[in-house]
């Protein structure tokens, strides 16, 4: 399981994707098995100058996710000790992207 917020485009469940860089620069490929969002529940006071708080409420499995979403993806035959803080999803294409 992976979390981060979508920055462009759309995400579905059975899209294939790569996630990288690891430390050689490469990219891996994979294909995401579920995707879940995270719910918040916002909750106004009642006192004029108090602030409205926003609490996490939990997950909700969905079919796809957009841009400024934050999500949770599930990839296919990834296993932990693959991923780091900071790589990246990209869709799938028959050039990996170039680190910059």
């Amino acid at each position: 399981m992976v979390d981060g917020i979508i920055n462009a485009g759309r995400l579905k469940a059975g899209d294939a994707i790569m996630f990288g860089p690891d430390s050689n620069g490469k990219y891996e490929s994979t294909m995401i098995k579920t995707i879940q969002r995270k719910r918040y529940v916002q909750l106004l006071s009642h006192y004029p100058l108090s602030a409205s708080l926003t609490i996490n409420v939990d997950r909700a499995s969905v079919a796809s996710a957009e841009a400024g979403q934050c999500v949770s993806l599930a990839l296919k035959r990834v296993r932990r000790a693959a991923i780091r803080k900071g790589m990246v999803i990209v869709h799938k294409t028959e050039t990996p992207p170039r680190g910059e």
